[in-house]
C-alpha cells in the first residue's frame, strides 16, 4: 500500500517481461508469456492506482515497455492463452507486446474519462543483447544499454508527459519520438474487449 511507503510512488515503469519456447501455464491456468509480460503488470498498475487515489497521493506516469513487435501480433479474444491455436514462443512474445500497448491506450482514455490527471505511454525499446533477445529470438542486438534505456527515461523524466505539462497519454514511442503503431492498436473492439478481458 502507498501509505506505507516512506516516499510517494509517482511514475511506474514496467519492464520486466519473458519469451517463452515452449507453452506454460500459470497455477491460475494463464499461459505464461501474456501472464508475465501483460497481467501482472495490468494487476499492480490497478492497485497502486487504486491506493494512490485512497492515499490521496498522485500516480503521475505510467509507463509500459512494449516492442515493435507488437505490429506482428495478434490477439484473439476467443483464445487468449493457446488453448485452441497451436502454440509458437514468437506468436505468444508478439500478443504479449501487443497487450501492452491495447493497455497503454485503452488506459489512457479510461484515466480521461474519470478524471484522473495520471499519464500512460508505451515504447519500444530497441533492440540489445539481453537473455530473452539471445535465448528467445537468437540474435544479438545493435543498441546499447543507454540508447535501450533512452526512452523509458525520456518518458519518464520529460514535462511532457506529467500532469501538469502537456500531459501527453496514450501513445507509442520508438527513439524519444512518437512511433505508428499496428493498426490491432486501431482497432476501437479490440481496445474495449481485451481491456475488459483483462480484468477477469
Amino acid at each position: 500500500a502507498l501509505a506505507e511507503l516512506s516516499i510517494p510512488v509517482t511514475t511506474l515503469l514496467h519492464n520486466a517481461g519473458v519469451f517463452e519456447t515452449e507453452k506454460a501455464k500459470t497455477v491460475d491456468g494463464f499461459e505464461r508469456t501474456l501472464a508475465i509480460n501483460h497481467l501482472a503488470p495490468f494487476l499492480l498498475t490497478h492497485l497502486l492506482l487504486a491506493d494512490s487515489h485512497a492515499a490521496g497521493r498522485g500516480l503521475e506516469r505510467i509507463i509500459n515497455v512494449s516492442s515493435i513487435a507488437h505490429t506482428r501480433g495478434e490477439l484473439r479474444l476467443d483464445d487468449l492463452h493457446f488453448d485452441k491455436r497451436p502454440y509458437d514462443g514468437y506468436r505468444a512474445y508478439a500478443a504479449s507486446k501487443l497487450a501492452n500497448v491495447l493497455f497503454t491506450i485503452e488506459l489512457a482514455r479510461r484515466l480521461r474519462a474519470a478524471g484522473r490527471k495520471t499519464t500512460t505511454n508505451a515504447l519500444h525499446p530497441g533492440v540489445v543483447s539481453t537473455k530473452l533477445l539471445t535465448e528467445g529470438f537468437g540474435m544479438q542486438g545493435s543498441d546499447t544499454l543507454a540508447e535501450a534505456a533512452a526512452t523509458s527515461v525520456y518518458l519518464a523524466l520529460d514535462p511532457e508527459f506529467s500532469p501538469t505539462g502537456k500531459a501527453t497519454t496514450g501513445r507509442y514511442y520508438s527513439q524519444r519520438r512518437p512511433a505508428p503503431t499496428g493498426p490491432a492498436a486501431r482497432d476501437e473492439a479490440l481496445l474495449r474487449g481485451f481491456y475488459e478481458a483483462s480484468c477477469v
